[in-house]
């Protein structure tokens, strides 16, 4: 397969749409089972991941794009919730990640570390972060909280944001930054708040979810755009 510049990991059909149109050269391809979408945005060589949803479809995706078509950066990308922290519509990018349903403090270790990690938060590559932050300069920066969860309760997005001091969580990128790292490819997580991960969280999420996705993929085109100057 071919190299591209940069890899994008989307779990949703519905957080893809804002970029379809903005491909151009476009090639569709399935490896692994998995979608991925080859083009061109803004005149960057990309590689859109449709990974599906959680946390075992985005590493086996990050590895596989990884392998396949050897990315100089991954982006994770899509919508998230702002676990009472931020409001909806709101631009979030990763400082660093964490997954918030890894537990063996029975065996003295802290919540969300596994075993060979210094510390439960994996840092977002500081160029990339930097590159982000460029387009979207009223973002939130700070740590993500990913699991195989979609919260929507108020007391478990309370403990989930104190407890890791995260001010968004999602399902997918926390795993894509695991397998990046491990892969040596640098990566960086931009997402947009669908819902404040309550208990409406999926009635705000059916409703805001295309508006999120779209005012997404314009980041994401926007950061491409000046990825390739």
């Amino acid at each position: 397969m071919k190299k591209v510049s940069v890899g994008l990991i989307i779990a949703m059909e519905e957080e893809f749409r804002a970029l379809d149109g903005m491909i151009s050269k476009r090639k569709e391809v399935f490896l692994n089972g998995i979608r991925f979408i080859l083009g061109k945005i803004n005149n960057v060589k990309i590689a859109i991941a449709l990974s599906g949803i959680g946390k075992v479809n985005a590493a086996r995706t990050t590895t596989t794009l990884s392998h396949a078509f050897s990315p100089e950066c991954i982006i994770s990308t899509g919508v998230a919730g702002g676990l009472g922290k931020l409001s909806k519509l709101s631009v979030v990018i990763a400082d660093g990640l964490v997954q918030h349903d890894i537990d063996l403090t029975s065996f003295g270790r802290q919540k969300g570390a596994l075993p060979g990690m210094e510390s439960p938060v994996i840092l977002a590559t500081r160029e990339i972060r930097d590159r982000l932050k460029k387009v979207a300069v009223s973002a939130n920066i700070g740590i993500i909280a990913t699991g195989d969860q979609f919260i929507a309760s108020e007391s478990k997005a309370l403990k989930i944001a104190n407890e890791f001091q995260a001010i968004a969580c999602d399902m997918e990128s926390a795993a894509v930054a695991q397998v990046a790292k491990l892969e040596g490819v640098p990566f960086g997580v931009i997402r947009v708040i669908s819902d404040d991960a309550g208990k409406d969280a999926d009635e705000d999420f059916s409703a805001f979810l295309e508006k999120a996705a779209s005012l997404n993929g314009q980041i994401v085109a926007d950061f491409l755009a000046l990825y390739s100057k």
